[in-house]
């Protein structure tokens, strides 16, 4: 079980920017559709980010609809591998429960979709819905200086929740560069999510 790191650097970017945010992982909480149903409905969030791979893709819209039925308030952004692969099919498959997905890269996409609501049409990297048309924006170039991002937010996750069955002991991943210049047909994140230019 691996550590949500990439939701971690977002939710850092959130908290830099004085947003109140908050991290949740289900499967190390062990908890369920049912305990995220009573979460959305006692925090009524005002933006929930939901990532999203292949495998989970319809739980996770799934998710994005009970949050939109329980706190029809609620703006749901998709981050992650599969929503940004198929970002207008994401859309088109959770039928208004997705506002906006954030393509590729979003540690600061997630910000700018949260700081431009509902005027979205200037955030790049994105897709979301207007006037009953999905509207792509202009790709969000890469982050050129990874020094630029804070830490993750690790304060927010038991990391001695996660584990991984060749080490011994509880770990924690530490990214040094993004992008890669391969194409091993095996691996998605140069193609989907980083680039191939190593950073």
């Amino acid at each position: 079980l691996r550590a949500p790191d990439w939701l971690a650097y977002a939710t850092a970017v959130l908290e830099r920017e004085g947003v109140d945010a908050r991290i949740y992982d289900f499967p190390a909480l062990r908890w369920d559709q049912k305990k995220y149903e009573e979460l959305i409905g006692r925090e009524k969030p005002q933006f929930v980010v939901l990532d999203s791979t292949t495998p989970s893709i319809f739980s996770d819209i799934e998710c994005a609809k009970i949050a939109k039925a329980v706190s029809p308030q609620t703006r749901v952004i998709m981050v992650g591998p599969h929503a940004s692969s198929e970002p207008v099919e994401t859309l088109q498959v959770a039928a208004g429960a997705v506002d906006a997905i954030a393509i590729g890269e979003y540690d600061y996409t997630v910000r700018d979709v949260i700081q431009s609501f509902p005027n979205l049409s200037s955030v790049p990297g994105i897709a979301f819905w207007s006037e009953g048309e999905v509207v792509t924006t202009a790709p969000r170039p890469l982050i050129p200086n990874l020094d630029d991002l804070p830490y993750p937010a690790w304060h927010q996750l038991d990391l001695l929740k996660y584990f991984d069955g060749t080490k011994l002991h509880p770990y924690v991943d530490i990214f040094s560069g993004r992008g890669c210049p391969h194409k091993c047909t095996f691996c998605l994140w140069p193609q989907v999510m980083h680039g191939h230019k190593l950073r």
